[in-house]
């Protein structure tokens, strides 16, 4: 019997591929993932997926495409600054020199009319002053006359002005000595003025019954004299006027 050589079919065993992995910095992780080859009489093992073990590198966005889900955006460090917009409006400066160009034109004219003002209450107070010295004067020698004329039974003479001349009471003071109260009705109604006066004073008889005590003065120099008078009369008794008699006072 003739031996027969039985042929037992070739099986090839291809070795199962094993997995390169690279530890360190890699690209981004590229993972195959398929169906093993299509049977072509070759036993063997599908292929592994072949993945780079390492530290995954930043996600890169494509622009255009939405970012993935959970995806941080980074920001472009590499750019510098921002330069700031541009700021529009009136600068700092116009708004300064529009202030002060109000302010000149506002606030001169009113402080001139606060010093006008003020000038003008000043001369006020000061001639109201003056004219006090007046008014209590010409009261003290009115009531000094009624009661001389109450004693002696008649008014006195007209008696001469102190100072004699205005011009000594002209926008200035006049500083009396004891003899110019040497008439008899500033002696009778003990009357005189020691200190500087404004006024001139003069007691003047108008009949045998009235008579008035004038003071005079031109306070501001400008030549118009002004008067103050408060009469005196004597019929059953002698008794002052209750009210002066006032002429351009101010002046």
């Amino acid at each position: 019997m003739t031996a027969e050589t039985l042929e037992t079919p070739e099986v090839t065993a291809e070795p199962p591929r094993t997995t390169d992995a690279t530890v360190g910095m890699s690209d981004p992780a590229d993972t195959t993932v398929g169906a093993s080859e299509p049977a072509d009489g070759t036993v063997g093992a599908p292929k592994p997926a072949s993945a780079t073990i390492g530290t995954p590198a930043p996600a890169t966005t494509t622009a255009g495409a939405p970012e993935p889900a959970g995806a941080v955006s980074r920001t472009n460090l590499s750019a510098g600054p921002r330069a700031a917009p541009p700021q529009s409006g009136i600068p700092a400066w116009v708004i300064v020199l529009i202030v002060f160009v109000v302010l000149g034109v506002v606030a001169v004219p009113v402080m001139g009319l606060f010093a006008a003002s003020a000038i003008y209450g000043i001369r006020r107070y000061v001639t109201n002053a003056k004219v006090t010295e007046a008014r209590t004067a010409v009261a003290t020698f009115a009531e000094g006359v009624a009661q001389c004329a109450a004693d002696r039974g008649m008014l006195p003479d007209t008696t001469g002005p102190v100072p004699p001349h205005l011009a000594s009471v002209s926008g200035r003071k006049y500083q009396s000595s004891p003899g110019d109260w040497s008439d008899d009705a500033f002696a009778c109604a003990k009357f005189s003025l020691a200190m500087p006066q404004y006024y001139q004073y003069q007691w003047v008889r108008e009949s045998e019954t009235t008579g008035f005590v004038r003071a005079s003065a031109d306070l501001d120099g400008d030549g118009i004299p002004s008067e103050l008078r408060l009469a005196v009369t004597c019929t059953d008794q002698c008794e002052v006027a209750p009210s002066y008699d006032e002429r351009d006072l101010m002046e």
